[in-house]
Order: C-alpha cells, then sequence, then structure tokens
C-alpha cells in the first residue's frame, strides 16, 4: 500500500469511504469464509461510518 501513496504520504480513496477494504484486508489477513460476503458488509459498514461523520461536520 505504500507505494500507493502521493507526494504528501496520503492514500487517494474513492468518495464515500473511510477505510478502503484492501486496507482492511491486510490487517485482517487470510479470510476463512467468503470473503465477497465479508466484503460487500464492510463497505457497508465503511459507508455509514462516512455518513455518519459527514452528518457531524456538516451540522
Amino acid at each position: 500500500m505504500a507505494e500507493d501513496r502521493d507526494k504528501g504520504g496520503t492514500v487517494p480513496m474513492a468518495p464515500g469511504v473511510c477505510l478502503p477494504w484492501a486496507e482492511q484486508l491486510e490487517r485482517m489477513g487470510e479470510i476463512k469464509g467468503d470473503a465477497g460476503m465479508i466484503k460487500s458488509e464492510w463497505e457497508h459498514l465503511d459507508m455509514f461510518a462516512y455518513l455518519y461523520l459527514w452528518y457531524w461536520v456538516h451540522r
């Protein structure tokens, strides 16, 4: 993931993402179950976290 960083040291992310799935996957290691289902649920949870933060920042 370090090779993906820009000159400022930040990782470019898609809009609406707090913690990208690829980064979380590196932290979790091997997935023994259905990786697609876990990825889908992670992305939903991450989206809700983003919306929650967006709501509080723009109040």
